[in-house]
């Protein structure tokens, strides 16, 4: 017998199945705060629960499915079964849906998040030395395995509570096998559906393990595509470590990838060189672009290689090659590119965020082109290609869409329930328009997972959130004792920076 519930008692009723238990620490003996967390690994705890949302207007990111004014969604275990204007289910629990917007899971293409128990301590940051020198200079070195779990756990609910669905963590601390592992057992303990892109620290003194270790951790943690979390392989331009990720079947993606100031001088034509011989390809994304030449621009379309854009970021480091984010050269170009929150050291960890200051750059620049009379100006964006960007564009630069991006029979069940008939977002005039440029975290009412329940009218579902907050806190503490970076003092102030904005 069906059965319809209301929003609000709906929780109660499911807590032993959908929102039990999302949190766990196994084989990490140091995290002594939380041993009595239970492992979820994504496996067999949806099959035969069907959950049906019922009369949202449903923007579905994919044409062949189109979107509905009014419509629902039917979820049979992870997956998606059914899309349609009125949907009939026996056995399934249904959710009212009147009054949200219904779309895909945002996807994050690129996020550091070992160092996130730090968020905004360094707001006016100026230079990428600034970062630096407080991150992998500073809090790096100090940084043990259960410090890795700690930032990594506090990154990822952070994303979910923000309807991010899928992150890629581009963990460029990563100073052991051990930190390696704290890593992605934390992903798999959050619920999220993380990517886990392995890569090297780059100062002081670690195992050098990377990038062998891919071989040893794949066979530990991912002998099966059929799990929230994958593997791919974080790395500069050289060659040998690309050759090794492809013999193991993994994917590449290669942050810092833009034109220096001051510029590489080798940069450039290494990456045409890397194209020109096969080493680029739809398995690989570069992150930034910033102030690259049309003709890499070009080369990055047809060999189909993914770009991430970092739109935040790149406007707030100047060192970030001319700090535009090159959306326009990805509209010009045809290329496949998705957004990312990059550092919350300094930045919004939202991708509300993300989408608007992309949105505006573009109309920014093309808008000061066509007043100062330049009859070439770009046409504006539009507010769907950007969420086309935030989510479904996101999928294929993290390597997902095949699972992600759309909502379509078939696909994994990352949905968002955004409020669209709240005192922020009534009337509802533009469903895409709310969410681009109307909505933000406070508008995710409900978040699915791979079909599981992870956020219920606006609160995380099973996670004692006390919990992650005294793990967060000691971990931040110790971090911050042994590097001497930040005192407590520096709440009240502008952050331990001393060179910023100079």
């Amino acid at each position: 017998m069906k059965s319809t519930l209301p929003r609000r008692t709906f929780l109660r009723s499911t807590v032993g199945g959908i929102a039990a238990g999302t949190l766990a620490t196994s084989g990490l003996a140091d995290t002594a705060l939380a041993q009595d967390w239970k492992s979820d690994r994504g496996g067999d705890r949806n099959k035969g629960r069907r959950v049906l949302l019922k009369g949202g207007t449903i923007l579905s990111m994919d044409p062949a499915v189109g979107d509905f004014l009014k419509g629902d969604v039917l979820i049979d275990g992870s997956r998606i079964s059914a899309i349609d204007k009125s949907i009939s289910s026996r056995g399934a629990t249904v959710i009212d849906a009147t009054g949200t917007i219904i779309t895909p899971g945002f996807v994050d293409t690129h996020r550091h998040a070992w160092q996130n128990h730090f968020r905004r301590a360094i707001p006016n940051s100026a230079l990428l030395a600034d970062y630096s020198a407080f991150t992998h200079s500073g809090i790096g070195p100090f940084s043990r395995p259960q410090d890795h779990y700690a930032g990594n756990l506090i990154s990822d609910l952070g994303a979910i509570h923000s309807g991010i669905t899928s992150m890629l963590d581009y963990s460029h601390n990563t100073r052991s096998g051990a930190h390696a592992d704290s890593a992605i057992q934390a992903h798999f303990d959050s619920g999220l559906r993380a990517v886990f892109a392995y890569g090297p620290a780059s100062v002081g003194t670690w195992d050098r393990q990377h990038p062998k270790d891919i071989v040893r951790v794949k066979e530990r943690f991912f002998s099966s595509d059929d799990q929230l979390v994958s593997l791919r392989l974080a790395t500069n331009l050289i060659e040998e470590n690309f050759v090794l990720a492809r013999a193991h079947g993994v994917k590449v993606t290669s942050d810092a990838a833009f034109v220096r100031n001051p510029p590489i001088p080798t940069y450039v034509p290494t990456l045409m060189d890397f194209g020109r011989r096969g080493l680029l390809g739809p398995d690989v994304t570069l992150i930034h672009g910033t102030a690259f030449p049309d003709e890499v621009f070009r080369m990055i379309r047809d060999t189909g290689t993914r770009l991430s854009l970092a739109p935040t970021s790149d406007a707030h480091y100047r060192t970030l090659g001319d700090s535009i984010t090159p959306i326009q050269k990805v509209l010009d170009f045809g290329i496949v590119a998705g957004l990312s929150v990059d550092v919350e050291v300094t930045l919004s960890s939202d991708f509300f965020s993300q989408m608007r200051m992309a949105f505006y750059v573009q109309r920014m620049l093309a808008n000061k082109r066509f007043t100062d009379g330049d009859t070439s100006a770009p046409v504006e964006m539009n507010a769907r290609r950007i969420l086309e960007m935030a989510t479904l564009n996101g999928a294929k630069c993290n390597g997902l869409e095949h699972k992600v991006g759309a909502l379509a029979p078939g696909k994994e069940a990352d949905i968002l329930m955004i409020e669209a008939d709240d005192v922020l977002n009534m009337p509802l005039n533009s469903a895409v328009g709310t969410v681009v440029l109307g909505a933000d975290t406070s508008s995710v009412r409900n978040v699915f997972i791979g079909g599981q329940l992870k956020k219920w009218n606006g609160k995380l579902v099973g996670v004692d959130i006390n919990k992650v907050r005294t793990l967060v806190y000691a971990s931040r503490d110790y971090l911050a004792k042994q590097s001497q970076l930040w005192k407590p003092s520096d709440i009240l102030g502008d952050g331990p920076c001393q060179s910023c904005g100079t």
